[in-house]
């Protein structure tokens, strides 16, 4: 990832992730209910907005690159079995 702040980014959304699951885990494990519901509502919107900054990370920056005057592969190997 060539833009820094998008890769600390990230990282930042894996760790508070990571930190909600272990609190869900000890949650359930202690009986807390209402706990365990509040943090299972964190962990889903954690993961929407990591779904949502995974989407906008792989989105094309820039336009596709085209090579005016370029032979293709196709054009080149048709080139030798005329030859």
């Amino acid at each position: 990832m060539s833009d820094h702040w998008l890769g600390d980014h990230a990282v930042g959304l894996e760790l508070q992730l990571e930190e909600l699951t272990v609190r869900l885990a000890r949650a359930r494990r202690d009986g807390w209910p209402e706990e365990v519901h509040d943090l299972e509502i964190e962990v889903a919107a954690v993961q929407l907005e990591l779904a949502d900054f995974a989407g906008e990370a792989t989105e094309p920056q820039y336009a596709p690159v085209r090579l005016h005057g370029a032979d293709t592969a196709e054009h080149l190997i048709a080139g030798r079995r005329t030859a």
